[in-house]
């Protein structure tokens, strides 16, 4: 299964009263609809309608996580409802424990004080149509619309964290070259935690967003290692790497 992530700017990220464990809530909308987006979409307002309410329909409690920057091993809250409108679906999550969950306290916490005001969605078995001629010419720009998606879960994310990957998918908004998303959450979260400035994450951003190198030439072929070393994250590794190397240049 393969799961998108899209950023939308400009929406509703609003701190609410306390949910039904007596815990704080946030209340989401989560899709800016009518608008193309940084890959030429144009989504519909119910386009999670019905993945969300057949869902809680069979079970009130299957509902969409409320995440950390899309860390799916760092969830901070759970969906208590959901309301659709006409300028897409309001989603409310109350945080899970303070105590035992202390990302939950940051995460309500830039809520409050509006350091957090962006929230992205994670979707997938994603429904599509060509636009019309008539809707080309009301959206100038788009490609696609997006009319029908599981919503899988949804993040709140910081404002710019990292400059073109408003839309943390599986492909840049600069090159269309796919990106590891696990490398664009590990520059996410180095800028949260201090250990990268911006200008550090506009050139790994930058870096991410790059056309590939043409292949070099085949090497010979060479005998398999019998005790090999166990598979790494090697696109986080180079984006460390490369980051280390920025901030040597810049002391």
């Amino acid at each position: 299964m393969t799961i998108e992530h899209r950023t939308f700017h400009n929406v509703e990220v609003r701190a609410g009263d306390t949910g039904p464990n007596g815990r704080p809530t946030v209340t989401l909308q989560a899709i800016k609809p009518y608008v193309v987006d940084d890959y030429g979409s144009v989504w519909m307002p119910d386009t999670f309608d019905t993945d969300v309410q057949g869902r809680m329909a069979a079970d009130p409690d299957d509902t969409p996580a409320l995440c950390w920057a899309h860390a799916w091993a760092d969830p901070v809250g759970h969906g208590i409802d959901y309301t659709p409108t006409d300028d897409g679906p309001r989603l409310r999550f109350e945080f899970d424990e303070f105590d035992a969950v202390p990302r939950a306290k940051q995460a309500d916490a830039q809520v409050r004080s509006r350091t957090i005001r962006d929230c992205s969605v994670g979707f997938s078995h994603t429904k599509r149509r060509d636009p019309t001629d008539e809707e080309r010419a009301k959206w100038p720009g788009v490609t696609e619309v997006i009319y029908e998606a599981e919503l899988d879960e949804v993040s709140l994310v910081l404002r710019g964290a990292v400059p073109g990957a408003k839309v943390l998918a599986v492909r840049s908004a600069r090159s269309g070259e796919v990106v590891d998303l696990s490398a664009v959450e590990e520059i996410a979260r180095r800028v949260v935690a201090g250990d990268i400035d911006q200008a550090t994450a506009d050139e790994m951003a930058r870096l991410l967003s790059a056309p590939p190198e043409a292949p070099p030439a085949a090497a010979p072929a060479v005998e398999p290692d019998p005790d090999p070393e166990p598979p790494i994250d090697e696109a986080a590794a180079e984006l460390v790497a490369e980051a280390e190397q920025i901030l040597d240049r810049g002391r």
